[in-house]
């Protein structure tokens, strides 16, 4: 009886610890994924989008480019994504294809990345940031938004 006792308490203890874990886990991953936001220049922050953590990678079905640092990703029929890069690539709004990098059956900020399929081979661009777009009329306004983009006066 008394193993089985200890057995028990053996599982709840683990069992416990490995939570905790994946708390901690999911806090990292909310707070890697804020401070690479913070970092982002501000014409890619658009207004009422909160950036993602990570995003299913199934059926992808398209894309345009925005400007030379982001794009928006379609997914199915409807779902579509705003895609931000770390760095620009010159030859993203004129590319034939992109292909996505990505190790798992998710698409993380940070760890994935785009190849832009043009002329010149090019390096990955880190993916920085992705946010969801609820439909089209959201997509076409942040695409807007970015490409209307103007720096704020600096006021002396």
């Amino acid at each position: 009886m008394k193993k089985y006792i200890l057995l028990l308490i053996a599982t709840v203890v683990i069992s416990g610890c490995s939570n905790t874990s994946q708390m901690t886990n999911t806090e990292d991953e909310v707070g890697r994924v804020q401070s690479m936001y913070e970092s982002l220049p501000e014409r890619y922050k658009v207004p009422g989008l909160e950036p993602l953590e990570r995003v299913n990678a199934m059926n992808i079905s398209g894309w345009a480019a925005i400007d030379q640092r982001s794009f928006i990703l379609t997914m199915g029929p409807s779902t579509r994504y705003l895609v931000v890069l770390q760095r620009q690539s010159s030859e993203l709004r004129f590319a034939n294809a992109i292909t996505i990098d990505n190790f798992s059956s998710s698409i993380r900020p940070g760890f994935d990345s785009v190849n832009v399929v043009g002329d010149t081979l090019a390096a990955p661009y880190q993916i920085e940031a992705m946010f969801e777009l609820e439909d089209r009329e959201a997509a076409n306004a942040a695409r807007d938004y970015i490409r209307d983009w103007q720096e704020p006066e600096v006021v002396e």
